[in-house]
């Protein structure tokens, strides 16, 4: 079962790094494909991160947790900003079988 569950979890991550790292298969997923392409507070990498965790709290706070857990309490931002990252993935991939 844990073999399973680490297999599951590598998949999941080398999924993801080819989202983030190759443009052609990123546009897929965003709904333009300048989406991503700056170097922000919240890059792909990031959102995804987040919505991972699967937030239980207020945003605001997973948001300044998320931040403090990586040692970049000076980076948070807002939730209007997280928003905004977040309206620029395509429902699809929220919704096609993964889990969040």
């Amino acid at each position: 079962m844990v073999d399973t569950n680490v297999k599951i979890i590598e998949e999941l991550k080398l999924f993801l790094n080819i989202v983030i790292e190759v443009p052609e298969i990123r546009k897929l997923f965003t709904t333009n494909s300048a989406d991503f392409t700056r170097d922000r507070k919240l890059p792909l990498k990031k959102i995804i991160g987040l919505l991972i965790n699967l937030p239980k709290r207020s945003l605001s706070i997973e948001l300044r947790s998320f931040f403090e857990s990586l040692e970049q309490s000076e980076l948070c931002c807002t939730k209007g900003a997280f928003s905004l990252q977040r309206t620029k993935l395509k429902p699809i991939f929220l919704g096609s079988g993964m889990i969040f």
